[in-house]
């Protein structure tokens, strides 16, 4: 099927899989977006700013206020469907320092995407939790926990009580029953 947008032809592929979906059939439709080179799959930093600073980072300014506003991400969205995109992470920095967080998660559902998120979960409070689980359903929320005490996690991120708040923001995850996986 061809699709007119904003004066450029783009190509989308009908047929895109639903949950119910067999395993077998999700392969061969993540095959034939391959050879079309669509990008099915995509992360998108919504942030560079972040509440930690650990030293690992790459990200060398953790204030950074240059980036897109509401309406510049939601373009990209629109672009980003039309280009056949499904799955949509949120990351950053901690995307969650946006004060629009929640309209961008409610705009990427609106527009059929299967959302995933990318969080440090220090800002994971209940009812950000309660908005995940009963208006966005991410398909995952992946938690980077960065160190295994309250000391270590200091010493990596330098947020005196970051190990407490993430500890707390992923046990709100698991409370609701959300699909949660942490990266140690």
């Amino acid at each position: 099927m061809q699709e007119i947008s904003g004066g450029h032809e783009m190509t989308t592929l009908a047929g895109t899989p639903n949950a119910s979906s067999a395993p077998h059939n999700l392969r061969a439709w993540e095959d034939r977006v391959a050879e079309r080179n669509i990008p099915h799959r995509v992360l998108v930093e919504l942030t560079h700013r972040c509440n930690f600073r650990c030293v690992h980072c790459y990200e060398s300014n953790h204030q950074r206020s240059d980036e897109l506003d509401t309406d510049g991400w939601q373009l990209v969205l629109d672009r980003l469907k039309a280009a056949g995109a499904l799955y949509l992470t949120f990351s950053g920095g901690e995307f969650l320092l946006r004060s629009d967080h929640a309209e961008l998660s409610q705009f990427a559902r609106r527009h059929g995407f299967v959302l995933r998120f990318f969080t440090n979960a220090s800002l994971v409070k209940p009812d950000v939790v309660s908005f995940w689980r009963d208006d966005i359903r991410p398909v995952e929320v992946e938690v980077s926990l960065y160190g295994a005490s309250a000391s270590s996690y200091e010493v990596v991120t330098g947020a005196r009580k970051g190990f407490a708040m993430a500890i707390a923001g992923l046990d709100a995850l698991v409370d609701a029953n959300l699909p949660t996986l942490v990266k140690i």
